[in-house]
Formats: structure tokens, C-alpha cells, sequence
């Protein structure tokens, strides 16, 4: 058996931030898939490149800000974002509360008079998600674009999910910028996003991958199979091909989704196993196209929240950078979220989904698709159910007793964006420096 001190399972960002933040030496980070990235993972096809989804590096701390340009060097383009919601056959600027303007008048009047009866009305501690954006955004924008939207997005009841997740998330504009709205332009900036960064070259995983540059040893294809308490330390058994290795080690990061890590426990005990299992997520189908284009569609990403168009969001990668694409041409992301317990019937779709893109003007009506990249993720958005802080406290205060500490999206089960993503990895490194500082004294 190989004796090291700390475990770190999962090459994504949070799992390399991690190793960042410890003395080379004293980890090894183990990734299950054939390259690091985790969820930020990118592939090339055919001289496109496709992340496995999108993503907009945007951040409000500075620190981390600092680290990623100075990470990425000359590999980073500023954008400001051009993001809009498709809805009555109309591109409608994001957010949509400060643009009403753009909708059918019937439309946005019992929009703009339902933000003013909102506005007015006292508030109450919202019972659930659907509760909050009646409330905060008055019925008209709740039933005309929230409501339709985030059933689509989360394939979860609305009713069921608390509203701890939009704090810092969703612009809310002021009345008056909303009532402005509605009749002339706003010059302002909403949300935390208007302002975002991108590499020009390697998509998205082109962060994680220098992020790493220094980062070693890094075993991808490992598979965890087996975590076992040995008098205070952990004896790791992982799976590379055919061949099982024991590895020994004081203390474990994990990145890895939480229902996934209690199987790989012995003696778990039954609460803490059926809290990790009841956990929520939904599952997430990309779907990259290729094609000839002399006339870029000039946003970054789109929302769809009417029914009628299977996919949530579309976005340009060629916007984000021209290099995604070869000179000429052009490519769309697609994404669909789908339940937990359904399948992922990606194949099944695509040509519908290419048809709803030209309905929607999407993409070219004549266009001709040159590359297709599907890309099936089983675990993406973390869902905020109502008693869903219960059952992490009750794992992740089992984990840390026994010497994992469980950190990112899918270790702390939190809806976490790039930025937080890196920070989880830096708390779950001090903390263990932290803990052998304290042994010290």
C-alpha cells in the first residue's frame, strides 16, 4: 500500500483549487473521467469546440478575479454580456423586468401592473420558490416567464424547492427601473453576470487546465470504489482499468456528488445513507451543432420558457471566442435539463431539436449541420428541495468526523458557480492546514 496524507477525488475546479492550496507532495487528486474538468470540461470536434456546458466566468471578488487572469495570461477575452429571453416571437433583452417594452402590450401591462402590486404589497416570508416569485415579481412576470421557465429548467415542483438559491442570483431591478423600463431603455447593468470573461482559446477547460499546471500528481480513469476508516486514517481503493490499488491516506477531500460517495462507504449508518440518497438534482443533455455560417447570431445565450421548445437556453460559443469555431463557420450549445429518474434518450431528440432552433430563428432555416457533440451529464443542477439543509448537515457532519471533507457543488450539494467553486477548494485545503497547524500547538 502507497501512504500519502490527503485524498482529493475529482479533477474539477473545485478539486484542483484544492490541490493549489496544499504542499505539493502531500496529495494526489484522482479524477474517474479521461481528462481533468469535471462539470468545466470542453472537447474538440472536428476543429469545434464544445463545452460540456456553457459557461461565463464572472466573479465579485477580486481575488479570485486576480488569480484567474493572472492564470489564464494573454488566454482571456472580457465580454459584456448580450443575453436575451425568446418569448411571443420576441428577442426581449435580459433581464426581462427593466424591457417589458418588448412585449405584446396586453403582455407587459399585466406585467408592469403586477410588479406595482407586488411593490406595494407587505412582504412575507415566502413558503417556497413559486411563493417568492409571485411576490417579488408580481403575477404577470411570474406566470408570463419565471414560472413557465424554472419548470422548465429545474424539472422539479416549484412549490417543493425553497428560495435559499436566487439570493445574489436574480437581478431585481427597482420599481422604477422597471416602470422606466417599460417605455424607454434602461442604461444600467443588472445581475452579477453583465459583465464576464472567457478564455480565447481551449474552451472553458483551458481555466481548469492552468489552473493545474502545477498541480501533481493528477490520476485520471481512476475510479474510487471502496473508502475505509483504519484506526484514523482512510484506506482509498481505486479502479484504473482491470487494476485495484490501496492507497492509505489521513484525510480525504471529496468533490464527488454526495449520493455517490455514501456507496463507496462501509457501515454507513441508515439515516445518513437514505438523507445522502433523497438528496435532488436533475440531469442535463448539451447538444452541439457545427455549421457553415457567413452571418454570426450576435448574443452570447438565449432563454426559452415557453413549452413549446424542448431546450431551456442556447448559446453561441463563437461569441464567447471566434477560435471555438474554423474560420467560416459558426456552432450553437443546446441544453435540456431532464429528471433524475428519467432517462436521457439524447439520440432521440436531436432532429427535433434542430427543427425547434430554425422555428425559434435559432439558426439559419437552410443551414447545413456540419458537426454534432451531445453530451449526457448526470448530475447538474443541485435542487434546493424544502427539507434539503437537514440532510446535508446530517452527511456532511458524518463525513468530517470520520476525516472527508466534502467541498464544491456536488460535495457541499450548493448551487455554486465557477468563482465559488475555486473558494470551496481554497476553505477545504486551509482547513485541513488549519487542523495540522492546531495538531502543532
Amino acid at each position: 500500500m502507497v501512504k500519502v496524507k490527503v485524498c482529493i477525488i475529482g479533477a474539477g475546479l473545485t478539486g484542483i483549487s484544492a490541490a493549489r492550496n496544499l504542499p505539493q507532495g502531500s496529495y494526489i487528486v484522482f479524477e474517474k473521467e479521461h481528462d481533468i474538468g469535471g462539470l468545466c470540461g470542453s472537447e474538440v470536434v472536428n476543429n469545434f469546440y464544445f463545452d460540456y456546458a456553457p459557461h461565463a466566468f464572472f466573479t465579485s471578488n477580486q481575488e479570485i478575479l486576480r488569480l484567474v487572469k493572472e492564470t489564464l495570461k494573454t488566454n482571456i477575452k472580457e465580454h459584456i454580456r448580450r443575453a436575451y429571453i425568446y418569448t411571443y416571437g420576441k428577442y426581449v433583452e435580459y433581464p426581462l423586468e427593466v424591457n417589458l417594452r418588448k412585449l405584446p402590450r396586453d403582455v407587459a401591462i399585466e406585467c408592469l401592473i403586477g410588479v406595482i402590486k407586488a411593490s406595494t404589497t407587505p412582504k412575507q416570508n415566502p413558503r417556497n420558490f413559486r411563493e417568492w416569485m409571485y411576490a417579488a415579481y408580481g403575477e404577470g412576470i411570474a406566470r408570463h416567464y419565471l414560472e413557465p421557465y424554472n419548470r422548465k429548467l429545474w424539472k422539479y415542483s416549484l412549490e417543493d424547492m425553497s428560495a435559499d438559491w436566487v439570493i445574489g442570483r436574480v437581478p431585481t431591478p427597482s420599481i422604477d427601473d422597471v416602470i422606466k423600463g417599460a417605455f424607454k431603455s434602461v442604461k444600467k447593468r443588472f445581475g452579477g453576470n453583465w459583465l464576464f470573461y472567457y478564455p480565447k482559446v481551449g474552451g472553458i477547460k483551458a481555466l481548469v487546465k492552468a489552473l493545474a499546471s502545477d498541480v501533481k500528481p493528477v490520476i485520471c480513469n481512476a475510479e474510487v470504489t471502496k473508502i475505509k476508516i483504519l484506526n484514523g486514517a482512510l484506506k482509498v481503493c481505486i479502479r484504473r482499468g482491470d487494476i485495484v490499488k490501496e492507497y492509505v491516506f489521513d484525510k480525504v477531500i471529496n468533490t464527488s456528488p454526495l449520493p455517490d460517495l455514501v456507496d463507496y462507504l462501509e457501515d454507513v449508518p441508515s439515516n445518513v445513507y437514505k438523507a445522502a440518497k433523497e438528496l435532488k438534482h436533475n440531469k442535463l443533455i448539451t447538444i452541439g451543432l457545427g455549421y457553415k455560417s457567413h452571418k454570426n447570431i450576435r448574443y452570447h445565450w438565449v432563454y426559452y420558457p415557453e413549452e413549446r421548445y424542448p431546450f431551456n437556453r442556447v448559446s453561441y460559443p463563437v461569441n464567447f471566442s471566434r477560435y471555438t469555431v474554423p474560420k467560416g463557420y459558426s456552432s450553437i450549445l443546446v441544453e435540456l435539463t431532464v429528471e433524475s429518474q428519467k432517462e436521457m434518450r439524447s439520440e432521440e431528440i436531436v432532429e427535433e431539436v434542430e427543427q425547434k432552433l430554425k422555428d425559434a430563428r435559432a439558426i439559419p432555416e437552410d443551414v447545413k449541420i456540419m458537426v454534432r457533440f451531445i453530451k449526457n451529464i448526470k448530475y447538474a443542477y443541485v435542487i434546493y428541495d424544502l427539507s434539503y439543509k437537514d440532510k446535508v448537515r446530517l452527511v456532511k457532519e458524518y463525513l468530517r468526523e470520520r476525516g472527508i471533507i466534502t467541498a464544491g457543488r456536488y460535495g457541499e450539494w450548493a448551487y455554486m458557480n465557477m468563482d465559488h467553486a475555486i473558494q470551496a477548494g481554497e476553505r477545504a485545503a486551509q482547513e485541513l492546514i488549519n487542523e495540522v497547524e492546531k495538531r502543532k500547538t
